[in-house]
């Protein structure tokens, strides 16, 4: 009743008058800003950071990190892969809604290793893995590590990794959050239990969204979310355990089709992830881990025909590494056990009346993978040299059949810390990704067709090369880099006959492309960010690859007083005409985040913010199934910290 009651009394014409007003506000108040007495303020959205955690696995200083924060978000962010894409060489990809995916310079799908607190996640979608089911309020920082990370994480790393981090101890804090597009409602609330326990609760609702033109997208969902933390220690041993179980129902998989052709969605979507790890100082780790996952699509034909998806799995594993034993420099060696087990799908199609069944395929599979990994680091003066290596052996159960695989990853790192602002690195190494369960077994209905497993699979290959240049100096911040990688047996998703789709090896292909980022401050509070990318890649026989990165340009500025802050971003993507398989080119598009928050109270900020302000059609990616994304979108929120 709430939500139908706020639906009703904010219409989209009330909207835009808001939004006007709003951005007249914001123009008038960033030209008084040279006025407020108060010190320059960080830009908090982005950290780069060059810096090594020996037990936090970050590998050297050459590696390309950013930090990103959630709670700086502007507006209520859906997906994971909302936040994401606010740091550079990164894109949507798939289709849109919820399980919105995200491409890590050009790699997506199963070549970026996703976890949280650790726990990596397998998840058996064709779109790959996503941590789109937990709700962003719960999140309190994630890391992006670009580039290949095989000789960290192994395999599903091949083009680096996303590691989420949940709320751990802190002040309390309680929000809530609604939007008039869709009606979504978000209540959550964090903070200390006492001294050695701490987590957050989040619940959030949502209906279906609308896009710049008013035709319905199916976004809509229901989610409920807990996240525990604890933590003691005795003497230098630190004991740590966190759970966070997400219950997800009516999901929608929001896609072209709808709602003319085709409609998808997720009965239910279930996670429970926990992990158990003890520690040292920085001297060694150990962890445990467990992450079951119960989740069903259905998807429905305006022909009648539907079919239905079933997963189950479990995901086990194990992680111990301590500090190499060189008496010069540092680094670690370590050992990870990872194993999949009741790994289950099955798919039910019906036959138009829903009376008998046209066919059904089910798979049963598992997985059991061993890595040895070490790397280190030598400095000298103002240079350090990195050196690591990993072998990984995995061993897959499917169909009767049995598949052992291994491969060999290694890492040269060279950087350079003159006396100066400025810090330069270069970074070779080669990377590897054993195809899944699902490429090389099952046999599933999704909204595309019927998708085929192939055993003939073979390991993707990389070989990598990265230079980096960061330079910082009195409030400004530059960083640049720029890549290529050349790729074997690249796995491709193609089209057998009309309707039926498999996975085949691409001989060789190549992609490269760079990224520049500038930051600055000025008094008065106000911070400034402007990023671009571009990325190409192709086959060996000249074809686009799927996936790759669109051209972009993204403005931010942020201006905090005491009273309150302003955040803004304006995104440039400009027009593609190329296209990979399975994709469409992509127009010209210019969109607007906005965000005005007042400390209302002594322990009370009121949140004001707009999404697209322009109201602008477009879509997230290239993908062929892709929607629009959600219109113009006007919401409030309030945040009480009772301390």
């Amino acid at each position: 009743m709430l939500l139908k009651a706020i639906e009703c009394g904010h219409r989209r014409t009330y909207q835009s008058s808001i939004a006007f007003y709003y951005l007249l506000f914001a123009i008038s108040s960033s030209s008084n800003a040279q006025t407020a007495p108060i010190e320059t303020a960080p830009l908090e959205e982005i950290v780069v950071s060059a810096s090594r955690n020996l037990l936090d696995q970050a590998l050297s200083d050459s590696t390309t990190i950013y930090r990103l924060y959630p709670r700086q978000a502007i507006g209520a962010r859906h997906s994971i892969a909302d936040m994401l894409i606010q740091a550079p060489g990164v894109s949507y990809n798939g289709q849109g809604g919820l399980f919105q995916s995200y491409s890590l310079r050009g790699f997506s799908r199963w070549r970026i290793r996703t976890e949280v607190n650790g726990v990596p996640l397998l998840i058996d979608r064709p779109a790959g893995s996503s941590a789109s089911f937990i709700p962003s309020s719960l999140v309190d920082q994630i890391t992006i590590s670009q580039g290949p990370g095989s000789t960290l994480y192994g395999s599903d790393a091949m083009g680096g990794a996303v590691s989420l981090s949940t709320v751990k101890q802190g002040t309390p804090s309680y929000r809530l959050q609604w939007q008039d597009n869709d009606g979504q409602l978000m209540l959550s609330g964090s903070g200390s239990i006492n001294s050695a326990i701490s987590g957050g609760l989040a619940l959030r609702k949502a209906n279906n969204a609308t896009d710049a033109n008013d035709n319905p997208l199916n976004s809509g969902f229901e989610q409920v979310a807990l996240s525990l933390h604890g933590q003691t220690q005795w003497q230098n041993l630190t004991l740590s355990a966190s759970w966070l179980p997400v219950r997800g129902r009516d999901i929608g998989k929001s896609n072209a089709n709808f709602p003319d052709t085709a409609a998808a969605h997720y009965p239910h979507d279930d996670h429970s992830i926990a992990t158990v790890e003890l520690r040292r100082d920085k001297r060694w780790l150990a962890r445990l881990y467990h992450h079951r996952q119960d989740w069903a699509s259905i998807t429905e034909t305006s022909e009648g025909q539907g079919n239905r998806t079933d997963f189950d799995a479990d995901t086990i594993g194990a992680l111990l590494y301590h500090q190499t034993p060189f008496s010069i420099g540092e680094g670690r060696a370590g050992i990870e056990w990872l194993g999949r087990r009741n790994v289950k799908i099955n798919t039910v199609t019906l036959a138009p009346a829903e009376t008998s069944d046209l066919f059904e395929s089910g798979f049963s599979g598992s997985q059991d993978g061993i890595g040895l990994f070490i790397d280190h680091v030598w400095t000298h003066q103002d240079i350090a040299l990195e050196l690591g290596a990993r072998y990984d052996h995995v061993a897959q159960e499917g169909l009767g059949a049995s598949i052992d695989d291994g491969a060999w990853s290694t890492t040269l790192a060279l950087s350079w810390q003159p006396d100066s602002p400025w810090h330069l690195s270069g970074k070779i190494g080669t990377g590897f990704r054993f195809p899944t369960l699902t490429e090389r077994f099952s046999k599933a209905a999704t909204p595309r067709g019927i998708l085929l497993g192939n055993p003939s699979l073979t390991s993707e290959q990389n070989e990598s090369l990265e230079l980096r240049a960061d330079y910082h100096s009195n409030g400004y911040q530059l960083s640049a880099a720029t890549y290529y990688n050349w790729l074997d047996n690249y796995i491709e998703r193609v089209i057998l006959e009309p309707g039926i789709r498999t996975y085949i090896n691409t001989e060789q292909a190549s992609l490269w492309g760079y990224e520049v980022m500038l930051q600055w401050q000025l008094p008065a509070g106000l911070s400034h960010r402007l990023q671009y990318q571009y990325q190409r890649g192709t086959s060996n026989n000249d074809e686009w690859l799927s996936d790759l990165n669109p051209p972009s340009w993204r403005y931010g500025v942020q201006w905090l007083s005491p009273e309150f802050e302003f955040q803004t971003e304006l995104v440039y993507r400009p027009s593609r005409d190329l296209a990979g398989p399975g994709e469409q080119p992509l127009d010209s598009a210019t969109w607007l985040d906005s965000q005005l928050s007042f400390n209302w109270l002594k322990h009370a900020k009121l949140t004001f913010f707009i999404n697209n302000l322009f109201n602008e059609a477009y879509r997230g990616s290239a993908d062929e199934q892709a929607p629009f994304q959600p219109g113009r979108t006007f919401g409030l929120g309030i945040e009480w910290t009772p301390s």
